[in-house]
């Protein structure tokens, strides 16, 4: 690897897009606690439970027991895996974007690739979110190599990091 000299480039040059992504990602976090009603012990009384409890008692049927609500913590449950195709293919030339300069080299497949991979992985650490990266590589499907670059129990690390860059070419 790289020692993540690629992945830290990209994150600089990057900033506000990591921005925008991070703060969408965070919009769709839950609410620290949810309220679960109908419980027999809690926290607060369940007021539309109280109302059904009396409203049975009038018409002299059994009330309900189940008049609390409590606040349970939430926590967000997301897991991602990236699959990324890392074939001679993705070498390909992109095709320059209508107005965009064509004076430098053509960006790659590949580059476009390995560079939204770092914008995701940055958001998805950041946030605390599982998410593990594998690559495959192959000569139609009977010769078909699988590469793991970080597994859901890994933190992203230099190596990692590094290998987004160097390894997924």
């Amino acid at each position: 690897g790289d020692g993540g000299a690629f992945f830290g480039r990209v994150v600089s040059r990057s900033r506000d897009l990591l921005d925008s992504v991070r703060r969408e990602f965070r919009m769709m976090r839950p609410e620290q606690f949810r309220k679960v009603r109908g419980m027999q012990h809690g926290d607060d009384f369940d007021l539309n439970a109280l109302v059904d409890a009396q409203a049975d008692r009038r018409r002299r049927r059994m009330p309900s027991e189940r008049l609390y609500m409590a606040r349970l913590r939430e926590e967000r449950d997301v897991a991602t895996l990236f699959l990324l195709d890392m074939s001679a293919s993705t070498d390909e030339p992109l095709a320059p974007r209508p107005g965009a300069d064509a004076s430098g080299p053509a960006r790659r497949v590949i580059d476009v690739t390995k560079e939204t991979l770092v914008i995701m992985a940055s958001v998805l650490d950041d946030i605390g979110d599982a998410y593990a990266v594998y690559g495959f590589s192959g000569h139609g499907r009977a010769n078909v190599e699988f590469y793991r670059t970080k597994s859901f129990s890994e933190r992203l690390g230099a190596d990692q990091a590094g290998f987004l860059a160097v390894g997924l070419i």
